[in-house]
């Protein structure tokens, strides 16, 4: 009988465990949305990064892309334009191709 009752208390506080770790990684995947979000509009508000995207600049798009990225502690940064045209990219050979690609193959990114 206690043995029944020892493994009912271990699966009541598995269950209760990986409920509690699903719902601490949700909320952590939601907060780091809404950073990603919130970065992402402080960097496409700089008058710097407005002119040069209208110029389609990526000579100076570029370096501040990788430079942004490890003030912002991100993996990566990447411009577009109003066309979904990259501008940056880690992979210097994405620029100029559609945002809308699916890069996540791409092994830089890693």
């Amino acid at each position: 009988m206690v043995l029944i009752l020892g493994l009912i208390a271990l699966l009541q506080t598995s269950i209760i465990g990986l409920f509690a770790l699903h719902n601490l990684n949700q909320s952590l995947d939601e907060q780091i949305g809404k950073q990603a979000l919130h970065v992402a509009k402080t960097i496409a508000a700089m008058s710097e990064v407005i002119d040069a995207v209208q110029r389609k600049d990526s000579a100076m798009l570029q370096p501040l892309s990788m430079h942004l990225a490890q003030k912002a502690q991100t993996r990566f940064v990447v411009f577009g334009d109003n066309d979904s045209n990259r501008l940056s990219h880690p992979n210097p050979a994405m620029i100029g191709l559609s945002l809308v690609d699916d890069d996540d193959d791409d092994i830089s990114l890693r």
